[in-house]
């Protein structure tokens, strides 16, 4: 289930109907995935945000918390599974929103000797500009994703919390 900025819940027609409306002015559609790692699974939360010339769409989001919980073994299939749950949506979004102006945030950051995630930035990126997205950004410039989406995994439902007991 998708959730408003509000915390009103919402379904993706809904938002496909918005971002429609949106469209039809200057607009950028932003998308991005943070991901928490816990013992039990990954927590992924994407969100989608609108910035518009018309003041009725503009700086609204949407955020999903993702009910699959993947399990990954390393940084590199993490920062991988938020890419592709990102392109997922934005497939769909670009499908479904005939006028669609989407740009992609990634939580990678560009200093690849300080970072462990900057190693990936590259093949990240040309990874999301395969899909014909040719507006990515990566830290310290990727906010949807670093900060927005990041601030939901750290919200992490009391259902979700409780540790898979080992085999």
């Amino acid at each position: 289930m998708w959730r408003r900025g509000t915390e009103e819940k919402t379904n993706f027609q809904e938002i496909v109907e918005f971002l429609n409306c949106a469209s039809q002015h200057n607009h950028e559609i932003i998308l991005g995935t943070d991901s928490q790692p816990f013992r039990s699974g990954t927590f992924l939360v994407t969100a989608i945000v609108i910035l518009c010339d018309c003041k009725k769409y503009n700086c609204r989001f949407f955020y999903k918390q993702h009910e699959q919980r993947p399990i990954h073994h390393n940084l590199y299939e993490r920062m991988y599974s938020e890419v592709d749950t990102t392109l997922s949506i934005a497939n769909q979004l670009k499908e479904e929103v005939s006028k669609a102006n989407i740009s992609i945030h990634i939580d990678v950051s560009s200093d690849q000797t300080k970072n462990k995630t900057g190693r990936y930035s590259k093949s990240l990126v040309a990874i999301v500009k395969g899909f014909g997205y040719e507006k990515v950004e990566i830290k310290p410039n990727a906010w949807c994703a670093s900060k927005l989406a990041d601030k939901y995994t750290k919200r992490l439902p009391d259902r979700l919390k409780t540790p898979r007991h080992p085999l």
